[in-house]
């Protein structure tokens, strides 16, 4: 089955799923408007196509296996971005090290300067469970160099 979002096509494997992350992350340099609420207005188009070519450039040179990302929510906080970060199957990509590596280019030309504040990211990999199974969720957060770095696992 292929599926085009945000003019990325990925195609889902019969095998295994992608391994899916939730990440948020908030951006210091952007001021947020009430047009954020509604994903379609074109303010939310304009951020969402930008961010989305900055975002997708960095993690395919940083993340191998990286299929894409899809922007699922603009929230308060400076301006802050949720979306979903998919990779291949096989990829190695952990929370730790997605925020790791968005912490590392923080500022940097790798990101096109943008200025991170916050950043998350939770694995949201479907999973089959046996049915004596249950799931666990994991959260890594780190801030900005200004602040206090900090990699905090929440169970």
């Amino acid at each position: 089955m292929r599926s085009i979002v945000n003019n990325f096509l990925w195609i889902y494997p019969l095998g295994r799923p992608q391994k899916l992350f939730l990440v948020s992350i908030t951006l210091k340099d952007k001021s947020y408007h009430d047009d954020y609420k509604d994903l379609n207005s074109p303010r939310s188009r304009g951020l969402i196509q930008e961010m989305t070519f900055i975002i997708v450039l960095f993690c395919r040179r940083r993340f191998p296996l990286f299929v894409g990302i899809n922007i699922k929510k603009i929230f308060k906080g400076s301006v802050g971005l949720d979306f979903d970060m998919i990779f291949e199957p096989s990829a190695n990509s952990t929370n730790s090290t997605i925020v790791e590596t968005f912490t590392e280019a923080n500022g940097t030309k790798e990101l096109q300067f943008v200025v991170l504040g916050k950043a998350t990211a939770v694995d949201n990999t479907p999973v089959i469970l046996s049915p004596n199974a249950t799931a666990a969720s994991t959260t890594t957060t780190a801030f900005a160099p200004d602040t206090p770095t900090t990699g905090k696992s929440n169970d």
